[in-house]
């Protein structure tokens, strides 16, 4: 659990904030056409940079690998803004992969999807960043 007398807290906090927009990202993108889904990824893409910059700014220890880790989620990004396949209705719109939904349990948020094969380095990256970061602690 997080120390919220910790100094660092405010900190992890918006490093969670950032490795949270990249996996709702993840469930945006799949249910949209090529040219928006182009646009989410550049602003995915612009993100991945001022998460870069807040690093450095925030983070001594673990900093290389956050950066190489955004890194690597940037490159995805780009590659799968390329991406541009006819699919089949009920699938994700890039690769054409499953979709899962899961019901919300927050009204506004309605039922979430997400591709089963896709995003799967980019969750993984994620995942890395919340240890980094120490918002796997949240």
């Amino acid at each position: 659990m997080l120390n919220l007398d910790n100094p660092r807290t405010e900190i992890i906090f918006k490093a969670s904030a950032y490795i949270d927009k990249i996996k709702m990202m993840c469930t945006v993108y799949p249910l949209q056409e090529f040219g928006k889904r182009e646009d989410t990824f550049l602003d995915a893409q612009v993100l991945c940079e001022e998460f870069i910059k807040f690093c450095e700014a925030n983070y001594t220890e673990h900093c290389d690998e956050m950066v190489a880790t955004i890194n690597l989620i940037k490159a995805e990004t780009e590659r799968l803004q390329a991406i541009n396949i006819e699919t089949e209705p009920g699938h994700c719109k890039l690769c054409n992969g499953n979709l899962t939904g899961y019901k919300s349990s927050i009204k506004e948020f309605g039922t979430i999807y997400n591709c089963d094969t896709c995003p799967t380095l980019i969750y993984q990256y994620a995942n890395d960043l919340e240890m980094y970061s120490g918002a796997w602690m949240i």
